[in-house]
């Protein structure tokens, strides 16, 4: 019984913090760069720049996610409207992808990517290709809501963004 009733109250407090945050105005969005490992992460600094209150704002930072992974991520959040009010998305993500592709064609960076004769060159292109199309997705989805969308990434678009 006790079992049963604690389960209850942990989903009943997990079903409340999933609920939708009216003030927010700007949503930061991405992998740890973005989640913050450090004392003050670039969300703080942002914020108190701007002169914005902490209720202005929503780290939605996943350490470990991928550029897929953070662009599905995002998709639900913009389908369930856990930010009605937000206007801004600051979006950063793809680096795990770069890190994971690197351990595994170059672990020890033997080579230079920026090298003319980077011996790994295919698969480092078909990696930010895919990073890019669906950093791209998610900047189209994110504006379809909505949304005024500013990208920090690891590496130069090829195409841009709009």
């Amino acid at each position: 019984m006790r079992y049963a009733f604690g389960i209850a109250i942990c989903a009943a407090i997990a079903a409340g913090c999933d609920q939708p945050r009216p003030s927010v105005e700007v949503v930061a969005f991405g992998d740890s760069a973005t989640s913050g490992a450090s004392e003050q992460d670039y969300i703080e600094f942002l914020a108190e720049d701007l002169g914005l209150s902490a209720d202005d704002w929503a780290n939605e930072g996943h350490g470990g996610e991928t550029a897929e992974e953070g662009a599905a991520r995002l998709r639900m959040l913009l389908d369930r409207e856990m930010y009605p009010n937000a206007r801004v998305l600051l979006y950063w993500q793809g680096g795990n992808d770069l890190i994971d592709a690197m351990q595994q064609v170059d672990p020890l960076l033997l080579f230079s990517p920026a090298a003319s004769d980077y011996p790994f060159r295919e698969q480092l292109d078909n990696v930010l290709t895919r990073i890019e199309q669906a950093v791209e997705g998610a900047v189209a989805a994110a504006q379809g809501a909505g949304l005024q969308v500013f990208v920090a990434n690891y590496f130069n678009l090829q195409h841009g963004l709009s």
